[in-house]
């Protein structure tokens, strides 16, 4: 049996929280999964059942600090696992097992216009650090892998690519589920819906200015945008008030899980404008619901939405407006595309991520 170091601080988040919460209950649910030593933040709360033999340690230090970076290390080594994995770029000094790291894309590096000199000296510091000392590094799409090699200069017998599932309870929401959920969150008849938070490389305001291109010409629809912290709230409000669109857009935030899949049954498409994605779940995600989607061609989107999609060049809001307009009036290009995106993402399941991961702990053991 492994016996696994397991770095679980970002549980309580979106994305690579995800990420996070899905290994942990597959790892607890196989017959032969690893035994662990999992580490979390003072916010812990488990949303499924853990092994009772698992250790759960509580590390008191600040993410992306000094401490973490020195002391995290001490930590590991002394909960006397035979291998460390950390699913964040975050690697501890001197861990002292065989480590494999996840990185999920290299936006800080691809994009450093977006993020200060502190924020992308780190970054490079880190990744840098972290893919050096993994003894295997681990990435979501074949696009963050290329990334890796070409601006990193990790060598490709290093990485190894295993692509991100969907969730059982993603599935197309009955008429009564979203006739409730409408109600009880007070959502427009006609809307698309945007998964995500407003960082810059998401392109939300790409989609608010296609938003107001098509303000003319479908007034019916309006945009939902689902995610985000309370922090957030006013600057996609803001947004929305430069694009002309106030009055066209809800902003959801803090849903329950099972609310998720309805809101997006309920859509009459997900629309995902990034100007990268190191993998970009929210496509799937939709696509199990029964949701066509738009998206653009950047980084790993192509590879995950497959032919399922309808897509777009990154920063091109008339033509994201118009690919909006025409799935929006055209039923039977949406009905093609649900059926084709249903069809696509069972490719994509949770537990074939789980079983490639352990199947690439055992490889550096």
């Amino acid at each position: 049996m492994i016996k696994l170091a397991f770095d679980a601080r970002k549980y309580e988040d979106y994305g690579i929280g995800t990420y996070v919460r899905r290994l942990l209950k597959g790892f607890a649910q196989s017959h032969d999964g690893p035994e662990c030593t999992v580490f979390v933040g003072p916010e812990f709360h488990p949303r499924s059942p853990f092994p009772s033999r698992w250790r759960i340690q509580t590390l008191p230090y600040k993410p992306y600090s000094v401490a973490e970076f020195v002391r995290f290390g001490r930590d590991v080594r002394q909960s006397g696992r035979s291998l460390f994995h950390t699913p964040h770029y975050t690697t501890p000094l001197a861990p002292g097992v065989p480590t494999v790291v996840t990185v999920h894309d290299l936006i800080h590096l691809r994009f450093p216009e977006y993020f200060g000199l502190p924020q992308r000296t780190y970054a490079r510091f880190m990744v840098g650090h972290a893919c050096r000392t993994a003894e295997l590094v681990l990435t979501d799409a074949e696009a963050t892998k290329r990334d890796l090699v070409e601006m990193i200069g990790v060598r490709e017998s290093k990485i190894r690519v295993i692509p991100l599932g969907v969730g059982e309870e993603f599935e197309p929401a009955t008429p009564e589920t979203i006739a409730a959920v409408r109600k009880r969150r007070g959502l427009p008849d006609r809307y698309a819906v945007f998964l995500g938070n407003p960082k810059p490389h998401k392109g939300i305001d790409i989609l608010m200015e296609s938003f107001r291109a098509n303000s003319f010409k479908s007034k019916e629809l309006s945009l939902v945008v689902v995610g985000g912290s309370e922090a957030d709230d006013a600057t996609i409000r803001q947004m929305a008030a430069r694009a002309g669109i106030a009055d066209k857009m809800m902003h959801l935030r803090h849903l329950p899980e099972e609310e998720l899949p309805v809101i997006l049954s309920a859509a009459r498409m997900l629309v995902m404008p990034s100007r990268w994605e190191g993998f970009g779940l929210p496509v799937l995600e939709a696509m199990a619901c029964g949701t066509p989607v738009v998206c653009t061609t950047a980084g790993s989107l192509p590879e995950v939405a497959g032919k399922a999609a309808s897509f777009v060049e990154p920063d091109d809001s008339g033509g994201l407006a118009d690919a909006i307009l025409s799935l929006d009036q055209d039923e039977a290009m949406r009905s093609s595309l649900r059926q084709a995106g249903l069809l696509h993402c069972q490719r994509f399941r949770w537990e074939r991520t789980v079983q490639q991961t352990l199947e690439a702990y055992s490889s550096v053991l």
